[in-house]
């Protein structure tokens, strides 16, 4: 999941005007009627993570990974920008 927060991000940023729905990855396929029916109640109730919180260690990474990305959007947004004013 952590490996796939970056895509998450981008998901809720890209389509903010859309209600994106978040599920439980299974460790199993979700195979025949009596599986579907379990499993659907995850598109009319909110998803529920479990209460385990991340490491000190992990945090501290997802921090940095975040302050990168937000120096690489300023970077970004003053290249837009600088490019505006020459026009």
């Amino acid at each position: 999941m952590r490996m796939q927060q970056k895509y998450l991000d981008q998901f809720y940023m890209l389509y903010d005007d859309f209600n994106i729905t978040k599920l439980p990855l299974l460790p199993q396929e979700v195979c025949g009627v009596d599986a579907l029916k379990e499993f659907s109640h995850h598109f009319v109730t909110p998803y529920q993570p479990s209460l385990a919180r991340g490491s000190v260690e992990e945090l501290q990474n997802r921090v940095a990974a975040l302050k990168e990305q937000l120096k690489d959007a300023e970077a970004e947004l003053e290249k837009v920008q600088k490019g505006k004013q020459k026009i």
